[in-house]
């Protein structure tokens, strides 16, 4: 019984610990020039064998008010189970769920966008379907600023259907993008809509990286130093060459929110 106790007491110390190290800055911002988490080490998602296949995924939970379809009624997560594969091709029934230490990219309820899934929240264990773009969907900027590179005014925006790449309806912003908040879904009257979006060229599969789609990078600054994904980690995404910084950067755009 005091062994439990003892293992109790040093999750919660680890649990609260890492909560407070955890970064303070919004969910949907960039990173500036003298913000503190700028130089931070980053931390690769694993690749899980046999398939090669990145322990990361972007879905939806079908809430079913348009069955079997994304809508404006779906809500939209990071799924970053280490250990566990892509979510299914759009049409095959989901074996993924959501889990614990998820993101939500929309918000659900009394949590908002960029929080994170704990094991006592209402969306555990709902079922998760993958885009049409497949289970990484495409994740693209807005060239409205500065020159063709993307620039740190540029909003970032996931698109849920890329067969045409504009900007189009419930696209989910995952920064500011023309005065709507990041965590919202583009409707036809917003001011973003249809603007034609900005995708890294196919590249080379690596670990790091989306296979296939660009040099797109999702990673996270392991807060508590334990070598694995958690409730505290913060995760930060970059547009980088290969092999790419593994640090964080001004204009990497942070994919979760403080925690509680």
């Amino acid at each position: 019984m005091a062994s439990i106790k003892i293992a109790a007491l040093a999750f919660c110390l680890m649990f609260f610990l890492g909560s407070a190290l955890a970064s303070e800055y919004a969910y949907g911002t960039k990173v500036l020039p003298g913000d503190r988490d700028v130089g931070l080490p980053l931390t690769v998602f694993p690749v899980v064998p046999p398939l090669n296949q990145l322990a990361r995924a972007i879905g939806y939970w079908d809430c079913g008010v348009v069955p079997g379809s994304y809508d404006a009624n779906d809500f939209v997560y990071l799924h970053l189970n280490g250990g566990s594969l892509p979510l299914p091709l759009p049409g095959v029934l989901s074996t993924n769920t959501v889990r614990a230490n998820d993101i939500r990219l929309t918000p659900f309820g009394d949590h908002p966008a960029g929080s994170k899934v704990t094991p006592q929240d209402n969306d555990i264990g709902m079922p998760l379907n993958a885009f049409a773009a497949g289970p990484n969907a495409l994740i693209g900027w807005l060239n409205l600023y500065g020159g063709p590179q993307f620039d740190l005014q540029d909003p970032v925006l996931l698109d849920v259907a890329p067969a045409i790449l504009n900007s189009k309806l419930n696209d989910v912003r995952l920064t500011n993008s023309e005065g709507m908040p990041a965590g919202t879904k583009l409707q036809d009257s917003d001011p973003d809509f249809g603007k034609a979006y900005n995708i890294v060229p196919p590249i080379i599969p690596a670990t790091n990286i989306i296979p296939g789609v660009s040099n797109l990078q999702i990673q996270f600054f392991d807060v508590n130093g334990n070598g694995a994904y958690d409730y505290a980690d913060d995760v930060y995404l970059q547009f980088a060459p290969i092999p790419g910084p593994i640090s964080v950067m001004v204009n990497n755009v942070r994919l979760s929110g403080p925690v509680a």
